[in-house]
């Protein structure tokens, strides 16, 4: 369930299930990378004001159009306020990264509120 919830945050699969050994860490550490990069892609191609974070609409543009079923605009707004620590009104990097170092049962608990 984390990689959906990444694939409706971002609209990039990145992440995958990591085991705790060191193989598992070196893995995790380098998947991480990929997801900052993917993220700031991301906010790049979707950020219309240029501020460098994801706001509500932003975001939305984000989700892909066959996702928009299961990912409502409610749920957008309510991911948005939730992660939103800084009261930017807008997603960083740092927050769009919290959200992926949540647990599952935590990412499904702030989406499905």
């Amino acid at each position: 369930m984390r990689s959906f919830c990444l694939v409706l945050l971002i609209g990039v699969m990145v992440l995958v299930d990591i085991d705790t050994t060191m193989a598992g860490s070196i893995w995790k550490r380098d998947t991480l990378t990929i997801f900052e990069e993917s993220v700031l892609e991301q906010i790049r191609k979707h950020d219309a004001d240029g501020n460098g974070e994801l706001n509500r609409d932003e975001y939305w543009s984000s989700v892909p159009k066959e996702q928009r079923h299961v990912m409502t605009r409610e749920k957008v707004d309510r991911i948005v306020q939730s992660l939103d620590t800084d009261k930017t009104g807008g997603l960083s990097l740092r927050e769009l990264k919290a959200f992926a170092d949540m647990s599952t049962a935590e990412q499904d608990a702030l989406i499905n509120a």
